[in-house]
């Protein structure tokens, strides 16, 4: 992700839900790794209730994820460092996936 690109929230930053009541949706541009090309591609991520849902672009979500995982049900197995991940902190960039 460029360091223009930021998360995007619905939610106020205060409360993890709406005044609404509805969850808070995270969005915004990651990096994915993908065999088939090689190397890494951008894609459209949209994080809602605890669903982590991805998508090929912003403009293709009408057409349905390519892929989600439950985040509830993850496990993180070995050891995970910044350079994995990068940071995320709510209203900030989130560095390009190395």
């Amino acid at each position: 992700m460029s360091d223009n690109q930021s998360w995007n929230s619905s939610g106020s930053e205060d409360d993890p839900e709406t005044e609404l009541g509805l969850p808070v949706e995270l969005c915004g541009v990651l990096s994915k790794w993908t065999n088939y090309i090689h190397g890494w591609q951008d894609r459209w991520v949209v994080l809602k209730s605890n669903t982590l849902s991805y998508y090929k672009s912003e403009d293709e979500t009408e057409y349905g994820c390519r892929g989600s995982i439950c985040l509830s049900k993850a496990v993180i197995t070995g050891q995970l460092t910044p350079a994995h991940v990068g940071s995320l902190v709510r209203g900030s960039v989130l560095p390009e996936l190395e």
